[in-house]
């Protein structure tokens, strides 16, 4: 049953817009019938009863009914039980099932299809097979609403739950234990918790719970990943393993800042999984502070066009606390992180990205 709060209600307009507009596509259609009254005497009915009749002459075997189900969080979870409800409404009513959600990814479209399920969503997928339709249409490429969902699980908090699942694959958690090693609040740990669940990426166990599919989890993450914006571009005419020793002397003089400097992208992947060299040096800094120790203590010269060292500050700070630190001060950004970066940094960065994948996140 529909299950939304004041400020999704606007969807059940939606819906109702979206299935009228989807069935008067079809040139036999000619009634159709939203029988509201179902739902006001039965508040735990199905959230839409339709009576689509077709062909010229209104006969009773020229007419269906679609039994609607809205589902305002099309997460695999839910879906699954929607798909239960519909299925036994299919045996008390004469009707066909009929999934309404804002958006369905690939996945679910072909979950629903081999349940014999009909579907919509708001971004135009649709499949609709009864004994005088056949309407099926894919939308390319992910639904925004789905990147706005997908997205909101990889924040800055949620992304340093999510880092140590991934650097521990198989471990069995408590909400208590991942709070206390990631230093996010237990209430947002049970919030990333719960939407792993919902998506089935994890599962409950004996003693907690699970990270069950970091693929899955990781190529969510690419998918809605966008590039850290660089901070500067400068010049040095430094040798590279001159360029290290003075990262690690700075880094030593600020070590109170866990750490304060770290190499990047493809200056990290050259430490975890070398694949693709570049003439260019990547560093992220905690802050202008540090930069500006940066550009003095190591001589550098702001180069927009030519410079060989790109420097950026990242707005997570679970970045730097992920970070890889070598005994002699250097560090560099983790598996992940590195993973992520080069996946946005062109043909060679993805290249490399596969590469480091295949290396170090072979889960």
């Amino acid at each position: 049953m529909l299950n939304i709060d004041a400020s999704l209600n606007s969807f059940v307009e939606q819906g109702r817009r979206a299935l009228r507009e989807l069935l008067r596509e079809s040139p036999t259609v000619q009634n159709i019938v939203f029988h509201d009254e179902v739902r006001e005497r039965h508040p735990n009915a199905l959230d839409m009863v339709v009576s689509v009749k077709v062909g010229q002459q209104f006969r009773d075997e020229m007419s269906f009914q679609l039994l609607v189900e809205l589902l305002g969080t099309p997460l695999p979870r839910f879906i699954k039980s929607s798909v239960s409800y519909l299925s036994e409404q299919r045996k008390v009513h004469q009707g066909l099932p009929l999934l309404i959600a804002p958006y369905l990814s690939l996945a679910a479209k072909k979950y629903l299809k081999e349940q014999e399920i009909n579907y919509l969503d708001l971004s135009g997928n649709a499949r609709l097979l009864t004994s005088y339709i056949f309407m099926e249409r894919t939308v390319p490429g992910r639904p925004a609403a789905e990147k706005r969902d997908l997205k909101s699980l990889y924040r800055p908090r949620s992304a340093q739950v999510l880092r140590m699942l991934l650097r521990h694959p198989g471990r069995i958690w408590t909400g208590k234990e991942l709070a206390e090693l990631t230093g996010v609040s237990a209430g947002h740990v049970s919030n990333v918790r719960n939407a792993l669940l919902n998506r089935e990426w994890a599962d409950e166990t004996t003693g907690g719970w699970q990270l069950t599919q970091s693929d899955q989890l990781l190529d969510g993450w690419q998918d809605v990943y966008e590039p850290i914006a660089e901070y500067g571009r400068y010049y040095t005419a430094k040798r590279p393993n001159e360029l290290l020793k003075l990262v690690r002397d700075i880094a030593h003089r600020r070590l109170s800042i866990d750490p304060a400097v770290i190499f990047a992208s493809f200056s990290a992947a050259e430490q975890l999984a070398p694949y693709a060299r570049t003439g260019t040096q990547y560093l992220y800094c905690a802050d202008k502070e540090i930069i500006d120790d940066l550009v003095q203590f190591l001589g550098l010269s702001p180069n927009k066009s030519g410079g060989n060292i790109s420097i950026s500050i990242p707005a997570d700070e679970g970045i730097f606390k992920d970070a890889i630190r070598q005994p002699d001060g250097l560090a560099y950004t983790s598996a992940v992180q590195t993973y992520l970066d080069l996946s946005v940094a062109g043909e060679r960065g993805k290249e490399a990205a596969q590469h480091l994948r295949k290396e170090k996140l072979a889960w």
